[in-house]
């Protein structure tokens, strides 16, 4: 990983920062950090903690992911898209957020139900179309015992991952044109997360019972 690479979206990572200081002054004491499944907040804190205290805690968390993908031993096989990719999504979504929450205290008319779904669902697809052509590694794709012991398994459990994840993005986007909400829009995303590792373990059993 070059440095150019992870430095430029670590920036991106305070412009909510720098956001939230031009808005400071017209921002309520309290301001809302969570949505329920509704679109409605279910959640307050601080402003000082929503407009400062989220984005550096997200920025923490953007630099723990780069020391996990540089000390990799297998960090050759990433993906430069997907390792790109990886390295944006914090910065970008922490940003939309921020500018969401700002517009929301500020009595704009933003509808959350459509804003995350679609934003989720975009994400999804995404990074569904990239799985596939991830190689073995320790930091990025579906990291489970079954996948890491043989390559095979990697790419068939990547393959169908993949799959399963522009499935689970399409749903998104379309419970929200559908007015589908709660757990029937959540559950396939779920799903998407968890039956590629079910998938893996049977490719896994499978193997060991033939041999």
């Amino acid at each position: 990983m070059r440095n150019k690479q992870w430095i430029y979206p670590f920036m991106m990572c305070f412009v909510p920062i720098l956001i939230g200081i031009m808005v400071y002054s017209k921002m309520p004491e309290l301001m809302p950090i969570h949505f329920n499944s509704q679109g409605v907040a279910d959640n307050y804190a601080s402003k000082e903690f929503a407009l400062f205290g989220l984005p550096l805690i997200m920025a923490a968390l953007f630099l723990v992911c780069v020391f996990g993908m540089k000390s990799d031993p297998k960090n050759k096989n990433h993906s430069d898209k997907l390792l790109t990719l990886s390295l944006w999504i914090i910065p970008v979504l922490s940003t939309l957020m921020s500018v969401m929450v700002i517009c929301i205290c500020l009595g704009m008319d933003v509808n959350i139900e459509i804003f995350v779904p679609v934003l989720v669902g975009i994400v999804m697809i995404i990074i569904g179309n990239y799985l596939p052509k991830v190689k073995q590694n320790y930091t990025m794709g579906i990291k489970i015992p079954w996948t890491l012991d043989s390559e095979e398994n990697w790419r068939k459990t990547h393959r169908f991952g993949g799959f399963a994840f522009v499935i689970a993005g399409l749903w998104m986007i379309l419970s929200v044109v559908l007015g589908i909400k709660g757990w029937a829009a959540i559950v396939p995303v779920i799903l998407a997360a968890f039956v590629p590792m079910v998938y893996s373990y049977l490719l896994y059993m499978k193997k060991e019972n033939n041999e």
